[in-house]
Parts: C-alpha cells; structure tokens; sequence
C-alpha cells in the first residue's frame, strides 16, 4: 500500500514505542520520538537527493541564503530525503505549507 493513499493504522504524535524503521539508523542524534513544534515527521521519500541534485535551489529559494548550499550528500540523504505523509503541530504545517507554496512554483521551473 502507498502510505500517502490509505490510512493503514491510526495516527498519533508519539512514536516511542513504534517498530518502524527509523532513517538514520546510525546517528550520533537523539532519535526524537514525539511530534511537537519544531519537530515535525515524514517517511522516506522516493525523489531522494534529487532535490539536491537536478533543482537549482538558490533559484526555489529566491536567491536567499538556504542551508541546502552549504549541506554535503551525507547530511541531505541522512536527515532530509522525506515526503508526505507528513506529522506535524498546526503551527509548524502552516509554516511548511506557506513556504512550500512559495518553493513549488520555481521547482517546476526547473523540475517539470
């Protein structure tokens, strides 16, 4: 099943007790377990490091400063290869979607 298609189990904000696997495996960061402000959750996404590699991210990011031009592939595949579906707070949701409404226009401009 494609997870951002079916709901297959409840949803919470607390994964301390999940057996799901967990990206990465090997970190010297604290797995955070709990979605609360700041914090957000995704699953593993399949356009990988393509945003890293075919999307010319000072363009989405309208030329301002973004800490992607200065993230190694190590980094970018280890914490921010994600995708939908998403858990977050209100608060934090709305900030993603403001800016990924403001992001996808200059995606498709180079990512059709």
């Amino acid at each position: 099943l494609d997870p951002d298609q079916m709901i297959v189990r409840p949803f919470t904000n607390d994964f301390s007790k999940s057996v799901e696997v967990w990206k990465p495996v090997k970190t010297d960061l604290a797995k955070h377990t709990l979605v609360d402000h700041g914090s957000p959750f995704a699953q593993q996404y399949g356009f990988a490091l393509q945003w890293k590699t075919k999307v010319n991210m000072s363009h989405v990011a309208n030329g301002t400063y973004s800490r992607v031009d200065s993230m190694d592939m190590q980094e970018a595949r280890d914490h921010y290869s994600v995708g939908p579906p998403y858990i977050a707070t209100a608060r934090d949701m709305y900030r993603i979607a403001l800016t990924w409404t403001d992001f996808v226009p200059r995606v498709h401009d180079n990512y059709p």
